[in-house]
């Protein structure tokens, strides 16, 4: 077992020979679920796919996430040339041309 809990430290006094089983009851008494955002205080926290988050923190992700996609506007098919928002211009040029592109190759085009 790492006594210190850095997984970066090479220091040997820090290691204790303990059983697996007894490594993995440590290290779930060492966790401590986290109650409240850093950023909000005393909110709610939401345990989501991409981590925990307080809803408020949760929201501001989404609407930078919306208005980066927004910012972005739409990009051409290199094929066809018809536009088409960056996440879906890959899957219209494999379904509807059988061609194999990357965002960047259609941004190429448009430039």
């Amino acid at each position: 077992d790492h006594l210190c809990r850095n997984r970066s430290c090479v220091n040997p006094s820090h290691l204790e020979a303990v059983t697996q089983l007894e490594n993995i009851r440590r290290a779930f008494e060492h966790h401590e679920p986290r109650l409240e955002c850093p950023l909000h205080g005393d909110r709610l926290m939401r345990n989501r796919s991409r981590g925990i988050r307080c809803v408020e923190c949760e929201r501001d992700r989404s609407r930078r996430y919306a208005q980066r996609r927004k910012a972005a506007g739409p990009v051409a098919c290199p094929i066809c040339g018809a536009e088409r928002p960056e996440k879906t211009v890959v899957r219209h040029a494999r379904l509807k041309h059988g061609a194999t592109i990357t965002v960047a190759d259609a941004r190429e085009a448009v430039a």
